[in-house]
């Protein structure tokens, strides 16, 4: 099995475990993840990725996986999973969609690197929760031993994501293939 760094593995799979588990829900239709990246390289890079590991080439025909950042953009009615720098997301919610209408899910990846446009984006969004009760949030950052809410770390190649008030355990074994438990204390100690 070939060794896929942790980060990358996040970047790419959580995204697309979090689409495949609405569509097994049956809400794949309304489903739209918004995953934030912190520089525009990464959000057309990790889209790529992700369309070639979905059978989708993202430069020919936009298909479930599009991106978006300053200046250009490439998705279409069928976008499920949008990878956008963090500006653009602050962008639509500064601009006359503070509610993020229509957004079943936003993951904001490597909120580790810390910059004045991520802590705003994450206040933001903490806000947004408050009004919109449907929504789910989460943080995925790289590094550190505890876990506490809303600030999931790696820890023994196990990542642990918080979505609003459920916890869910991933752990990879492959590039495709997660196990998953529910835990419904977000608090519980680990």
């Amino acid at each position: 099995m070939p060794h896929i760094p942790g980060a990358l593995t996040a970047s790419t799979q959580l995204p697309q475990f979090l689409l495949d588990h609405e569509i097994e829900q049956n809400r794949g239709g309304s489903a739209s993840i918004i995953v934030t990246q912190p520089r525009r390289v990464a959000a057309i890079g990790v889209a790529s990725r992700v369309a070639n590991e979905r059978m989708e080439d993202i430069d020919k025909n936009v298909g479930t996986v599009g991106y978006a950042i300053r200046g250009e953009r490439r998705s279409g009615p069928q976008t499920k999973l949008l990878f956008c720098t963090t500006g653009v997301v602050l962008r639509r919610l500064g601009s006359g969609d503070p509610d993020l209408e229509g957004v079943s899910h936003v993951v904001v990846d490597e909120a580790h690197e810390r910059g004045v446009d991520t802590d705003l984006l994450i206040c933001l969004l903490r806000d947004l929760l408050e009004r919109n009760k449907t929504i789910k949030v989460s943080t995925s950052c790289c590094g550190g031993s505890r876990l506490t809410p809303g600030h999931p770390h790696v820890c023994d190649h196990q990542r642990y994501v918080w979505l609003s008030d459920e916890r869910i355990k991933l752990t990879f074994v492959q590039s495709r293939s997660s196990s998953v438990s529910h835990y419904k204390d977000p608090s519980a100690s680990l």
